[in-house]
């Protein structure tokens, strides 16, 4: 094949570009190389073994990376970043410029009492340079975690494994992470989180076992690495910073630990969302700086303040919208005797600035040799103690009287409602005088207790009710008192109850809205009222006002209801048995004792021949009765000697009396 003269000088061209562009390279390449190295030699405790800089692409290549600072050492076998795209590679390669991967291998974190180990970690869609690379490994560069955070971005971060290794004292503890990876990394926020799993061991001396366990797959979305970072690193500047989302849902599916042949453990799926929080007025870091350093050692007034302080705004600088934790399940064998216990699910819901929304637990139950328990739901509603926060700030611990300045009832927590509900119990009865047929155990069982409350005046709630429901259980039979329920038809009792109080200020009126106490297939009883001239010393003040103030109080009004649901039927047939005469009888004498001896100890008035008419009514037909009382003025404290003269306390109230109405 022959060459013209033409081509022959067209080959000689490119083959010199081509040459001249090499050297060109070569020379670029070290000049890059040279300005990194000389960059990361001004890192203080970074040292680097070899740099290699494309200058085309902007790839930078570290070898043999270390950095020790403050305790905390890290080593990398070899990382690969973007470096500031240079001027060379863009204009010539703007494609290879481009090229947005990084990885790092071999990364090892030594902080003393925990070593962390990544084999690979490589990043997709990012663009760190070396400027970058200067600040991320440089434990004294002056620009905070945050704003160094700030720079991290990324498509996708992952990491195929992570380990942790503790050493404390003479506790061990590892947990080795797999298939970790970061979606959607912006500026230091990870829009999804995702790990594959885990696996724990912790051991000591001082257990019986090791305890070993798996993790399941932990998914979190839009984590803000800045604000934790913050949390950890700063303190807020302004006291009112609102809270910015940390992030917003995160869950773990489930949990299986062990500990020998003698403890099993396992937990459901776990789950949080609507997490918000801020720094602190004081950061973690310097915090655990003023507290003592030795076990032994008491805090000073300063650091009980600065305690006190850090634990009142912790509640106000973090917010949970809800977590959830479902199917709990403990079983413990020791000796050959096994027992478990277990809780359906647990939840927190709507905490913030001292106040919990909701606080549940369902489906809790024990089950051992000798013991029985299952309780449906427990369950407290709208506590609230930002009073008590408020109250620890006004404690002087340098003062020889530290609580001078605080009203002890201000540490007094609110709360909405609590409830417990279906209880099921069969437990030893020590004093061997349970209502088992031997007494040496106790069963019952309780549909609900509740208690709610609201218009509380420092601690005290102003409206309140408490309800007992549905307490069933079987009488004791070797108890004398209880003989006679018995005797009567009833070997076990279904009792309910409830308390109810309201107060008005307005009126300066307290109403007894219920008192009651039912007993199924027995009877129900029911007191109503209402006191008079009750004002708010009654709730504010000390024990001494308090007291004034309740024997100013009145009785304005009381109303009393009886109705039979069997008991008195009954019990007058087991009166008239015992006393040899037939039931007509026994009722007939009684209607004839009321109807004549009420009014002579009550006075010959209407009001009191009112109330003979309903007794010997009930008495006759026992069905319900009620007696209703109002005083237009009020009976207070000085009343209290008509109770040895009923005529004339009858003759100072309006009465009314009904049966079986």
């Amino acid at each position: 094949m022959k060459f013209s003269r033409q081509t022959s000088m067209i080959a000689a061209g490119l083959l010199a570009g081509v040459s001249a562009a090499a050297v060109f390279q070569v020379l670029a390449n070290a000049e890059a190389t040279r300005r990194v190295e000389a960059a990361l030699a001004r890192v203080p405790g970074l040292h680097v073994k070899s740099v290699a800089v494309d200058a085309w692409t902007g790839r930078v290549a570290l070898a043999g990376l270390s950095a020790e600072s403050k305790g905390l050492h890290l080593t990398a076998s070899r990382a690969i970043v973007n470096a500031s795209s240079h001027s060379l590679g863009a204009f010539i390669s703007p494609a290879a410029a481009a090229d947005d991967t990084a990885t790092v291998d071999d990364v090892e974190i030594d902080l003393g009492v925990a070593k962390i180990h990544v084999p690979h970690i490589e990043a997709t869609g990012t663009s760190l340079s070396s400027d970058d690379l200067k600040a991320l490994v440089d434990p004294n560069d002056p620009t905070s975690a945050t704003d160094r955070l700030a720079k991290l971005t990324a498509t996708s971060i992952a990491a195929s494994d992570l380990s942790i290794d503790v050493a404390a004292g003479q506790i061990t503890e590892k947990i080795a992470y797999k298939d970790i990876k970061l979606d959607q990394v912006n500026e230091g926020k990870i829009g999804n989180l995702a790990i594959g799993g885990a696996t724990l061991s912790v051991s000591s001396p001082a257990m019986p076992a090791p305890l070993e366990g798996t993790i399941g797959t932990f998914s979190a979305t839009n984590v803000d690495l800045g604000l934790y970072a913050r949390i950890v690193t700063q303190a807020r500047t302004d006291a009112n910073e609102p809270l910015a989302t940390l992030y917003d849902s995160a869950t773990i599916d489930g949990v299986k630990l062990k500990v020998g042949d003698g403890v099993d453990i396992s937990v459901g799926k776990m789950s949080a969302g609507g997490i918000k929080a801020r720094p602190f007025l004081q950061s973690v870091l310097d915090f655990q700086k003023l507290m003592p350093t030795k076990p032994d050692e008491k805090p000073t007034p300063e650091q009980t303040k600065a305690i006190l302080s850090f634990v009142s705004d912790i509640y106000s600088s973090i917010a949970i919208g809800s977590t959830e934790v479902d199917d709990i399940a403990v079983s413990v064998d020791k000796d050959g005797k096994k027992g478990s216990f277990g809780v359906s699910k647990i939840a927190l819901n709507d905490m913030s600035d001292g106040h919990f929304g909701e606080i549940a637990l369902d489906g809790f139950n024990i089950q051992a040799p000798d013991v029985h328990v299952k309780l449906g739901t427990f369950a407290i509603r709208g506590f609230n103690f930002k009073s008590a926060l408020v109250g620890l700030q006004q404690i002087s611990p340098d003062d020889p009287n530290p609580v001078k300045n605080l009203n002890p009832r201000t540490l007094i927590p609110t709360v909405d409602q609590v409830v417990v509900a279906d209880v099921d119990a069969d437990v030893p009865d020590g004093r061997n005088q349970g209502n088992s047929p031997d007494g040496s155990r106790d069963a019952f069982k309780i549909g609900k207790i509740e208690y709610d409350g609201a218009s509380y005046l420092l601690g005290i709630p102003t409206v309140a009710s408490f309800i007992v429901e549905h307490v069933v259980a079987d009488l004791p039979a070797n108890d004398p008192q209880m003989k006679q329920f018995i005797a009567l038809g009833y070997p076990s009792v279904d009792i309910s109850s409830k308390l109810a109080l309201a107060w008005n200020e307005a009126s300066g009126e307290l109403a007894l809205k219920e008192l009651s106490l039912t007993g199924a297939n027995m009877a129900t009883f029911k007191l109503t009222g209402v006191f008079g001239n009750v004002t708010k010393d009654l709730f504010t003040g000390d024990l001494a006002v308090a007291q004034a103030a309740l024997f100013a109080a009145v009785i304005k009004a009381a109303d009393v209801r009886l109705d039979n649901q069997g008991l008195i039927d009954k019990a007058f047939t087991l009166l008239a048995q015992t006393s040899g005469k037939s039931l007509e009888q026994f009722k007939a004498e009684n209607v004839a004792a009321a109807s004549v001896g009420i009014p002579q100890i009550l006075g010959d008035s209407p009001a009191s021949k009112a109330i003979a008419n309903a007794i010997a009514k009930f008495i006759a037909e026992p069905k319900s009765i009620e007696i209703s009382a109002e005083s237009s003025e009020g009976l207070g404290a000085g009343d209290l000697q008509l109770l040895s003269n009923p005529a004339a306390l009858v003759a100072k109230l309006n009465i009314k009396a009904t049966a079986n109405e």
